[in-house]
């Protein structure tokens, strides 16, 4: 049977480029978007521990494991994932916890340090993903009140 094949209808959600037409921003634009929203998300509050570095020359790991513990619940309340926000909050929980355990107790030691560093890093992959996602793949802007012009 020689039957002629018929288009297999797309499933992708996203209208077709000429309809997105006048409406998505330029290439520019979106990169700009992105890179802005890392250097204020994921740069901007790492200064205080950029300062105490060149300042003392090291870090104390229990000012790490605080640092990370607001930087983290930061980067969850930026998300858009209910999920995420709620796995941020349990992670600054434990290492505030942790830093508590740490004041009390014991001095912190390297692992305290390792610690709060993966978690840090963890949400900032994260952000950074989403943030790719949200700006570049639907092209919304970094700053939502541009959005109200």
């Amino acid at each position: 049977m020689d039957e002629q094949a018929t288009p297999r209808p797309v499933l992708s959600t996203t209208p077709p480029s000429d309809a997105l037409e006048g409406l998505r921003p330029h290439r520019g634009e979106l990169l700009d978007n992105y890179v802005t929203g890392l250097l204020v998300l994921l740069i901007l509050p790492l200064f205080p521990i950029a300062a105490e570095l060149i300042a003392r020359r090291h870090v104390d790991p229990a000012e790490l494991v605080l640092a990370a513990a607001i930087y983290v619940i930061a980067l969850g309340f930026a998300s858009e994932w209910r999920s995420v926000c709620l796995g941020t909050i349990i992670a600054t929980l434990l290492l505030s916890a942790s830093y508590g355990t740490i004041s009390v107790t014991n001095p912190a030691t390297w692992v305290n340090g390792a610690i709060a560093c993966v978690a840090m890093f963890a949400a900032a992959l994260w952000t950074a993903f989403e943030r790719y996602e949200r700006h570049i793949v639907y092209g919304r802007p970094f700053f939502e009140w541009e959005l109200k012009r």
